[in-house]
């Protein structure tokens, strides 16, 4: 979704009090106009799927701080966005995760291979490849397995790889050594450049994925 083209009109007869409230912290109009544009935009999607107002979708978090649908335990979600540029993954089979990242220059990202990245990744892009458009897209992988998990960056980055495969084929990704998740999670990718990198985990395999635009000037 195009976060900085959505008309914020329906803002107050959208969003509830307290992201309102929230939004009126953000220090420019820009990063305001983007929060409040990604929570119209939640709402609004996840109210259409569930046959309510967009208010009344009762957002929340899980008890490992993942955003939920309190009152909906079959319904997934999860969000990601990048600049001006958000993006929403809605599943109603598998806890799933999602990442999207504008292809820029990261600096010291050699430091976070080293530090975090499992061993086979850590030869690769050090060794081999030294890229930091492949050094995004593992990024990307790694940032959707660790939030469909729950644990976010709370989950060892070096527990697992996303080496071992490219293009937008699902390839399993096993965690090692950490309990309390599921260790096999399939992971794809959505983009692929030149200007975003997105990528998608889900705790079972996705048959299908359907890419729908958010519509930018009201419902």
């Amino acid at each position: 979704m195009a976060l900085d083209e959505i008309d914020l009109a329906r803002a107050t007869d959208v969003l509830v009090r307290e992201e309102l409230e929230r939004a009126a912290g953000f220090a420019t109009p820009l990063l305001r106009h983007r929060f409040l544009s990604r929570r119209m935009a939640l709402r609004q999607i996840l109210g259409g799927e569930l046959g309510i107002e967009p208010a009344h979708v009762t957002l929340g978090l899980s008890a490992r701080g993942k955003p939920i649908v309190l009152d909906r335990p079959g319904v997934f979600f999860n969000v990601s966005h990048s600049g001006a540029l958000g993006l929403l993954a809605l599943s109603a089979h598998s806890e799933i995760g999602v990442d999207v990242e504008t292809v820029r220059e990261v600096p010291r990202w050699t430091e976070i291979v080293r530090e975090f990245f499992d061993e086979t990744e850590r030869e690769l892009l050090l060794r081999t490849d030294r890229s930091v458009g492949t050094f995004l897209s593992y990024w990307t992988r790694k940032e959707a397995v660790a939030k469909a998990t729950g644990l976010g960056l709370n989950l060892p980055l070096s527990s697992f790889a996303v080496s071992n495969f490219s293009g937008d084929e699902a390839s399993i990704v096993m965690i090692r050594g950490v309990k309390g998740t599921p260790r096999k999670w399939h992971v794809r990718d959505l983009m692929s450049g030149p200007d975003h990198m997105a990528a998608l985990a889900s705790s079972h395999a996705c048959a299908e994925i359907i890419w729908k635009e958010f519509p930018v000037h009201g419902e």
